[in-house]
């Protein structure tokens, strides 16, 4: 019993999805209401390990979680990747990225500085993520009324890279499901599938974590 559900579970196709942005743009927020279907107004780093959602937290920031899902009649398991945004990760960037299926680039409506920013992001992508990875341009917190971002502003960004645009709000449960649909069906049609074993990093990138702390690392 035990053998047929593993070999179960590997035959699910995986979708890595990874999270970017500055930090304090709501990436976690909206990770949370996504997998959790709840929300926090502030989010405290944390180390973790949920089951259902699970969320394993390898370093203060860094956060993977599983959903599965079913996209257009097929049962799909999203890896979701979501990290800090903040410099001193920058060294493990090329982990994240390594297998990612898709990217959701977030901005906040409210924070000029992290929309001018997602064009260091999309570098970011196209330095080290595949050439043909999925992309979304995610604005949150639409909800708020002191709006530095305009709608059109965000469209007009994800038309200039090709790509699809949506306003999402985790406090209101504003498109957050669609948006993560959108990802889905996008890498879905593109192909960019993988079985379990099939480059999911999150082990190796434990190790590295562990053996850092060990050493009395940060």
């Amino acid at each position: 019993m035990q053998k047929s559900f593993e070999t179960s579970a590997k035959s699910v196709p995986i979708m890595k999805i990874v999270t970017i942005g500055d930090s304090n743009v709501g990436k976690t927020a909206l990770l949370t209401r996504y997998t959790d279907s709840s929300f926090t107004e502030s989010h405290v780093l944390t180390i973790g390990n949920y089951l259902l959602n699970i969320t394993y937290s390898f370093l203060s920031g860094v956060e993977f979680r599983m959903k599965p899902i079913d996209v257009e009649k097929k049962r799909i398991t999203l890896h979701l990747w979501d990290t800090a945004g903040v410099e001193r990760f920058s060294a493990l960037t090329s982990s994240f990225y390594n297998k990612a299926s898709g990217i959701l680039l977030c901005y906040s409506i409210s924070d000029r500085v992290s929309f001018e920013r997602v064009t260091h992001w999309i570098v970011q992508v196209q330095q080290f993520a595949r050439k043909d990875v999925c992309k979304l341009l995610v604005a949150t917190k639409c909800d708020l009324k002191e709006r530095r971002v305009s709608t059109e502003e965000g469209k007009a960004l994800a038309e200039r890279y090709g790509i699809k645009f949506i306003e999402t709000s985790a406090k209101e449960n504003k498109n957050v499901d669609e948006a993560f649909m959108a990802i889905a069906q996008e890498v879905k049609k593109s192909g960019l599938l993988y079985k379990e074993g099939e480059g999911d990093a999150r082990h190796r990138l434990s190790s590295k974590a562990k053996i850092e702390t060990e050493k009395g690392c940060c």
